[in-house]
């Protein structure tokens, strides 16, 4: 395997990772606009995978979106009511080509829900994205809610529930 994960709060990152990390988000969402790196620097936490190299192959976010966005995609979704029990989005997911099916995007995905803690958290992926779905119910989401469109792309999102400080 060789690879090694780390999460870091954005403002324990330095300029290069921060750049590393906003290029394979480029790679992985083309579409990303030039709000990118502020958004990155607004994330909760960033999750990273880089290979024995040290050349940086996966990443992952724990997102904080605003109270605006999440109402306009919950209604999308056919999800009215809610979005204020979630207000971190896990989120940019991508993995190098090269370095996929070796569970890079699942470690990076529980790394960032243990750091959730009792968090409610969403995420959306595309419909045709078997793969991403399977981690988001393997780490304790549910797909919620109707396809909608968004960027010519149908998407579902994903919610996983806010934890009981309790269980």
């Amino acid at each position: 395997m060789g690879e090694n994960s780390t999460c870091k709060a954005p403002s324990s990152c330095t300029e290069v990772e921060l750049e590393e990390f906003e290029a394979l988000v480029r790679r992985g969402f083309p579409f990303a606009d030039g709000r990118l790196p502020g958004r990155i620097r607004k994330s909760a936490w960033l999750a990273s995978s880089h290979a024995a190299d040290g050349e940086l192959v996966g990443v992952a976010a724990l997102k904080v979106r605003t109270e605006e966005y999440r109402r306009d995609l919950f209604i999308k979704a056919g999800v009215p009511d809610g979005h204020c029990d979630y207000g971190l989005e896990l989120g940019w997911v991508f993995v190098a080509p090269s370095h996929r099916q070796s569970g890079i995007a699942g470690r990076l995905c529980r790394v960032l829900m243990e750091r959730a803690q009792a968090c409610g958290v969403f995420s959306t992926t595309r419909t045709d994205n078997e793969f991403m779905s399977r981690i988001l119910l393997s780490i304790g989401f549910e797909r919620t809610g109707k396809p909608y469109l968004y960027r010519g792309e149908e998407l579902q999102l994903f919610l996983r529930a806010q934890i009981s400080r309790d269980e």
